[in-house]
């Protein structure tokens, strides 16, 4: 985005600093959210739903306005957040889906105890199994 925006700066309907701005704090944000929060993970994917829309959207602008140049950049930044959005809908499955194993395999561990509290298992059994379930 940077490096085009001296090319067609005077295409872009909005004032240069808000590009720049713009730019910056997806740039500043991209690098400083933790990627196993949940929030920051669908925060980004929905930051690159929305920007994939306003590109897109400037994109097919541009070429019925004959500046088939602009076009392809905003269709290349296009297609770049639509990959950020795949990803960001992968990664927020898998977070959920990561949860869900968590949980079961306290689930399996609280059995585990409970086998062992009840002596239906031996203390060595106890520690193998345990062992196991913590690989």
């Amino acid at each position: 985005m940077i490096v085009l925006l001296p090319f067609f700066y005077d295409l872009i309907p909005y004032a240069t600093i808000v590009s720049v701005i713009a730019i910056l704090v997806i740039g500043f944000f991209a690098g400083a959210v933790a990627p196993m929060q949940k929030w920051s993970i669908i925060t980004n994917m929905a930051v690159s739903a929305i920007a994939f829309l306003i590109f897109e959207y400037q994109a097919v602008n541009a070429y019925v306005g004959q500046h088939i140049a602009f076009s392809l950049a905003n269709q290349v930044l296009a297609a770049t957040f639509f990959a950020a959005f795949y990803y960001g809908v992968k990664s927020t499955r898998g977070s959920f889906v990561k949860d869900k194993r968590a949980g079961s395999e306290d689930f399996a561990l609280e059995m585990l105890k409970s086998r062992y509290a009840k002596g239906e298992i031996t203390t060595k059994e106890y520690e193998e199994k345990k062992r196991e379930l913590e690989k």
